[in-house]
């Protein structure tokens, strides 16, 4: 009888012990369900809020990839730099690597011609704008907070410097430049900044300039486009003529696209009313059927 209750006790004790576990394992699925609901919604919010805010941050974008739909129908030739990257899209790609030296060549020779003894202010600078400069991209640029500001002063100062050693002749590429010892690479080095995914803000190349030229912001889009002027050429008279806070800048291809409008506008204002038009004034494409085609006004045009 003893051995019978004794057996009985075991028992209930036995199931006692078998339920125990499974009901806390059960509160502590459930309990680990919710906080992992709670932490995924609030991950969700700051993501949304995050998205929200750099979408308004972009909202204004400058400089942006060029669609794949445009790009299928090109080559990739038309689209990324051939030589030298410039802005952060291209940045150390193995294409233009090896362009990287003659950067610090030309920030050397800035440094020097205008007697300072070292880059720090330059890169102060440069780090004042990093945020800003960061939102003229239609695309997050994935590379560190020191990175992009070296980029932007290497960069920067090696448009400043090529522009400042072509200007120094009216005619001719400057003989003592350290790029244009090789004739050749001029006309690729003007492609590479005339593509619209290898630019930097304008802004930055005017912070740069200032603090290294001075405060003279037309001469640096002069400079930009007597260098273009290498490849197009343009009346030095006519460039010289231009009303430069009149030109949208957003960054050089912009710079240079408006230029050709503005003269297309001031010809055709120009030209007396009883007179032919002018080639600067022939539409796009020819008039078809009873519709006709007009060249675009120059607010209706963007880069």
């Amino acid at each position: 009888m003893e051995n019978g209750e004794h057996q009985a006790i075991t028992i209930a004790e036995s199931d006692s012990n078998q339920e125990l576990p499974v009901r806390s394992t059960n509160e502590i699925e459930e309990s680990t369900d919710v906080a992992s609901i709670i932490h995924m919604q609030r991950r969700l919010n700051e993501i949304r809020r995050e998205g929200i805010q750099n979408l308004k941050e972009r909202q204004n974008a400058f400089i942006c990839k060029v669609p794949q739909s445009l790009i299928e129908i090109g080559s990739p030739r038309d689209i990324e730099p051939e030589i030298v990257s410039i802005g952060p899209y291209h940045h150390s790609k193995d294409g233009v690597l090896e362009f990287e030296s003659y950067k610090r060549q030309f920030l050397h020779s800035l440094l020097s011609r205008t007697n300072q003894p070292h880059a720090v202010h330059l890169r102060q600078a440069m780090k004042e704008l990093e945020r800003e400069a960061r939102t003229w991209y239609s695309e997050p640029i994935e590379i560190s907070s020191e990175q992009f500001i070296e980029m932007m002063m290497l960069d920067g100062c090696f448009i400043i410097e090529l522009f400042q050693q072509v200007s120094e002749s009216e005619d001719s590429v400057n003989a003592n430049s350290l790029l244009f010892r090789k004739t050749w690479l001029i006309p690729i080095v003007i492609r590479d900044h005339l593509k619209l995914e290898n630019q930097l803000p304008f802004f930055v190349l005017e912070r740069l300039f200032n603090l290294s030229i001075g405060n003279t912001s037309d001469l640096l889009s002069l400079q930009a486009l007597k260098f273009f002027n290498l490849a197009l050429p343009r009346s030095l008279e006519i460039l010289k003529n231009i009303k430069f806070h009149n030109l949208a800048k957003n960054h050089l291809l912009d710079l240079f696209h408006s230029s050709y409008l503005l003269l297309n506008l001031t010809l055709q204002l120009r030209q007396p009313p009883n007179k032919n038009i002018t080639e600067f004034n022939q539409p796009l494409t020819p008039s078809h059927g009873s519709q006709e085609y007009h060249p675009l006004s120059d607010h209706q045009c963007h880069v």
